[in-house]
């Protein structure tokens, strides 16, 4: 074979993206979670489908009562690890996205795709100092725990 030709081929499969392996269906479908302390709050997280959207950012819209109430983007710190978020348009620093399987925290590299839960971290004092100081049930279930609704299997998987 001629060694140019390897090279060739050797490359291209090393520069194939690992999220590839992952089917577009799973990798596009919205994660929607569920306050478990108020059910009329919800946030879908979805991948953007335009061009030029940055490669593993998620977007999520903050429901209450079906109503858009602020935008969240999340990420991966360096592409593995950490899950971040903050609100869209936002100075204030980003937060950290814990998934949850059960009771227990999973690991970050393994065990996001597993996750029933989800703890957004800071979530409620960002809405308190924010536009929502007035909703204390909202604030109050911001800061609980987030049950998984549906989707979700893709989430924040892109760069595993």
């Amino acid at each position: 074979m001629n060694f140019r030709l390897a090279f060739a081929l050797a490359s291209s499969a090393l520069l194939t993206p690992l999220w590839s392996a992952i089917p577009p269906a799973l990798a596009i479908e919205p994660c929607i979670i569920q306050s478990e302390q108020m059910p009329k709050a919800k946030i879908r997280f979805f991948l953007p489908n335009r061009v030029g959207a940055p490669n593993g950012v998620w977007r999520g819209e903050l429901m209450l009562s079906n109503k858009k109430i602020a935008t969240l983007t999340t990420s991966k710190m360096m592409g593995y690890g950490s899950i971040v978020w903050s609100l869209e348009n936002s100075k204030g620093r980003s937060e950290h996205l814990i998934p949850f399987f059960g009771n227990r925290p999973t690991a970050s590299l393994s065990g996001v795709h597993k996750a029933d839960r989800f703890l957004l971290v800071g979530l409620g004092s960002t809405l308190y100092y924010g536009d929502y100081r007035d909703n204390l049930s909202l604030i109050a279930a911001a800061e609980g725990l987030w049950q998984v609704q549906s989707g979700c299997v893709g989430f924040m998987r892109l760069n595993d």
